[in-house]
């Protein structure tokens, strides 16, 4: 070999693979902490979309992409989304919604979809580790909200899936609607999201 031919070594500024995880779940710095309010005047800290991708771009560079896994619908005032993050190590789905009142002249269906698209990457890339250390129940800032949107969605899945009329669904919870439903099994489990996963576990221990 000519000693003016230089032999490929990858650049050091890629990260290995087994240091990826630990990568991906570094502590979210202070400066791009986010707070705002959420359920029962809970106040809630998240990532910003932009600093979600920054850190996928750091890690994967151009390797990854997220896309709808669902179509939008609106559900209790909601624009509500499923997207999936595809990255090297494969993939992760996740949902995520926004309010949205067609009344309000300052606020546009096309800004609603954008932000629930946003809630629904963080989430994505959160199982990843990004921003993981957010959604610590220690630090109470779990993003209780967006579990009751995705409870909520698996909830019309189910009713669209197994072809169960919203009537017979409403006779099996024994309540004249479905929020009355999961209120009452709240009286028990305290909690949302556990209590719309139980209504559909007895929708379709009844089928």
């Amino acid at each position: 070999m000519s000693e003016d031919v230089v032999p490929y070594q990858p650049s050091t500024s890629i990260i290995a693979f087994e240091d990826i995880k630990r990568e991906l779940r570094k502590a979210t710095p202070k400066k791009e902490r986010r707070t705002r309010a959420g359920p029962g005047g809970m106040k809630l800290t998240y990532a910003p979309w932009s600093y979600v991708a920054d850190r996928l771009n750091e890690v994967f560079g151009p390797n990854w992409s997220f896309e709808s896994i669902v179509e939008p619908k609106m559900h209790d005032g909601q624009v509500i989304v499923g997207v999936r993050l595809i990255t090297p190590l494969g993939h992760q789905d996740a949902y995520g919604g926004h309010k949205y009142l067609p009344n309000n002249p300052n606020a546009s269906y096309a800004d609603a979809l954008q932000s629930a698209m946003s809630k629904a990457l963080r989430r994505a890339a959160a199982r990843w580790g990004i921003a993981l250390d957010l959604y610590r129940g220690d630090e109470e800032t779990r993003d209780e909200d967006e579990d009751v949107v995705a409870a909520r969605v698996a909830m019309e899945s189910a009713l669209k899936t197994f072809n169960i009329a919203r009537s017979d669904a409403l006779a099996v919870l024994e309540a004249k609607t479905f929020g009355e439903a999961v209120m009452k099994v709240m009286e028990q489990e305290d909690d949302e999201p556990r209590a719309i996963w139980e209504c559909i576990v007895r929708l379709l221990a009844n089928r």
